[in-house]
């Protein structure tokens, strides 16, 4: 079957041969690409095997009964910890410590009596368990209101099930619908698989007590990263079941620690939950286990994956539907205290201190928000009237698209040989007088080369333009930003030099003058004597056009650079810039290395002197205040 939502399949390279146990069921076939395993991206690399390699798929289902049903596997197992109904038997025995606490568990439930048969509440009346091994028709499913095994409970006769396409998840209903003292989960629903990597699942399985209904035992795992793939498995009844599982191994050593866990026989079709918001959400059925044929100390476990069977399960359903939960949420700037948008008091709507992440959207309004340091979201708007500043080491990753509304304002920071920048795998969508604005800091030179200021990886790339700025005088060194297959690019043709404030190529006199004209006000830029970039012309200023002073280039030698590494929607780390002269050499970024050239000595004499001045008038003015 195809699953919903656009899950994309892959082809296997020949020669992998995936088996269970003579004394299980056997699938052993080799030469058939796409047979066994019809998903194969090239994560499965994370494993250390060759294409040559074998694994070893058991499935997980209820053997003959002289073969022991084993508990599921810890790296260090404690009853007091793992085990859901755990009772100290003696006044000896530790106390209950149960990792589950203090979460709802009701919703597990098991046959009465039976195999150890799980079902997992989704809905007032709906389950999911394993095809392979699930409660039968007519049998009773016990749920445990608490996590005490002589407390309250309730048992249900199951009306009916159906397996889901050709998937190993199976959905049973029941006769009567649970009460309120038991729990239905939510199907933990993101929008890529990428996002599902590391997440931390709590993982239920069989324990070895004797007590046949208080016999649940609750291990941690991580879903491993990219180990997504479409598997068909052999049944224990006959004919193959195929669907999308996700893998997490176990480790000896690390991973969660005491907690880590690794399934066994009679685990199958119980759930994996993840944690959100405080509340456990679905994400897995257990389905197979596994290990490398090569490397035997390789080994793991395997869940149906749910999310991808949303809607077939909800098509099944039909009277109830599933419910979803989806760490994609919507946090909104609340404009008040600094910009940075790193400040988790800034944004409204999520978590307490949630910042933005690749599952999130982001709305600013009519304020200004500055990225510093590298940033990501799913998507960003950004509203008429509200500012965007990227700084110049920094870059905002989005996962889908960025719009900027009629006069919304995109402000990149350029330093030394770095400009910041913005990477889309969606579209970038311009409002009619949207601004763009580049502010030069100018405390160090900055160099010749090509800046992609915006990649964007969606099918229409940029539409729109910006109504670009020119006040900051950085468009005589580069004719203006250019669009092109979706990129937004800024070639500098020559350095532009420390304090150089008129772009003439050249830090002199005239542009102390620019700075003297400006100095001790607000709201200046480059070309009105604010060096660095704080808005304010003053003597940190004068300071950068001392250091700076009598320095130039010769433009007509001063050429552009090469362009920056492609950006692509794998979310790569960005290329720096590579900063070329004509020869071929890399250009020298050591102010020293630059030609320099004298004004007459009387005219420095002066301003130095007047430059000391303003020092010591600066230092006085900051002890009168701090005194």
């Amino acid at each position: 079957m195809t699953p919903s939502g656009g899950w994309a399949s892959y082809v296997r390279p020949p020669g992998i041969r995936w088996a269970s146990p003579s004394c299980l069921s056997i699938i052993e076939r080799e030469g058939n690409p796409g047979y066994v395993v019809l998903g194969w991206p090239d994560a499965l690399r994370n494993l250390p095997m060759t294409s040559s390699a074998r694994l070893l798929l058991v499935v997980l289902f209820a053997l003959p009964a002289h073969f022991v049903s084993a508990a599921m596997t810890l790296q260090l197992y404690a009853p007091e910890k793992h085990d859901r109904f755990y009772t100290p038997a003696e006044p000896s025995d530790p106390e209950k410590a149960f990792i589950g606490d203090p979460y709802d568990w009701s919703g597990v439930g098991v046959r009465h009596y039976g195999w150890y048969e799980w079902a997992t509440m989704i809905s007032p009346q709906y389950f999911l368990s394993a095809d392979h091994f699930h409660p039968s028709d007519g049998s009773r499913v016990r749920f445990y209101h608490t996590n005490d095994g002589d407390g309250s409970y309730e048992e249900h006769y199951v009306e009916s099930g159906v397996q889901i396409g050709d998937t190993d998840l199976w959905l049973g209903k029941l006769e009567t619908p649970v009460s309120s003292n038991v729990a239905y989960y939510p199907i933990l629903s993101l929008p890529r698989n990428p996002l599902y990597n590391n997440i931390e699942l709590f993982t239920f399985g069989k324990a070895d007590s004797t007590d046949a209904m208080n016999n649940t035992r609750v291990g941690r795992n991580e879903i491993d990263p990219n180990m997504y793939f479409e598997t068909e498995v052999e049944k224990p009844t006959g004919g193959y079941s195929t669907g999308f599982t996700y893998y997490f191994d176990f480790d000896d050593s690390g991973g969660m620690e005491d907690d880590e866990s690794y399934l066994q026989r009679h685990d199958s079709g119980a759930p994996s939950f993840v944690i959100y918001n405080g509340l456990p959400a679905l994400t897995g059925i257990h389905w197979f286990i596994w290990e490398d044929d090569e490397d035997p100390s390789i080994v793991g476990s395997a869940d149906s994956f749910v999310r991808p069977y949303v809607d077939e399960i909800n098509a099944a359903m039909a009277s109830e539907q599933l419910m979803l939960l989806s760490n994609t949420t919507k946090l909104i700037w609340d404009g008040l205290g600094d910009s940075n948008w790193n400040s988790p008091q800034h944004w409204a709507g999520g978590e307490a201190g949630e910042i933005p992440h690749l599952a999130t959207k982001v709305a600013i309004g009519t304020d200004a928000v500055t990225v510093t340091v590298d940033a990501m979201a799913e998507s960003l708007s950004v509203k008429d009237g509200g500012a965007l500043e990227i700084g110049s080491t920094a870059a905002l990753w989005l996962d889908g698209n960025l719009d900027f509304a009629n006069a919304a304002e995109l402000v990149f920071d350029l330093h030394g040989n770095t400009a910041g920048s913005v990477r889309a795998a969606g579209n970038v969508r311009l409002g009619t007088g949207s601004i763009l604005t580049l502010r030069i800091d100018g405390t160090s030179p900055f160099l010749a080369g090509t800046h992609t200021l915006i990649d964007a990886q969606g099918v229409t790339g940029i539409s729109g333009t910006f109504t670009t700025t020119s006040d900051l005088g950085i468009y005589a060194l580069s004719g203006g930003p250019a669009y092109d297959a979706g990129k937004l690019t800024l070639d500098i043709l020559h350095d532009l030099l420390q304090a150089d404030a008129n772009l003439d190529g050249s830090t002199d006199v005239r542009d102390f003058n620019a700075w003297n004209t400006a100095k001790f006000t607000n709201g200046t830029d480059w070309a009105t004597g604010d060096f660095n970039n704080d808005g304010t012309t003053d003597v940190r200023d004068f300071n950068v056009w001392n250091t700076a002073k009598f320095t130039s280039i010769d433009l007509d030698a001063a050429t552009s650079g090469i362009h920056e590494t492609g950006f692509s929607s794998g979310f790569d780390d960005p290329s720096s810039s590579s900063i070329m002269d004509p020869s071929g050499d890399s250009r020298p970024t050591d102010p020293s290395s630059f030609v320099t050239t004298q004004v007459p000595e009387p005219g420095t004499l002066v301003l130095l002197l007047l430059g000391g001045l303003l020092g010591l008038g600066w230092r006085l003015q900051q002890a009168a205040r701090r005194s």
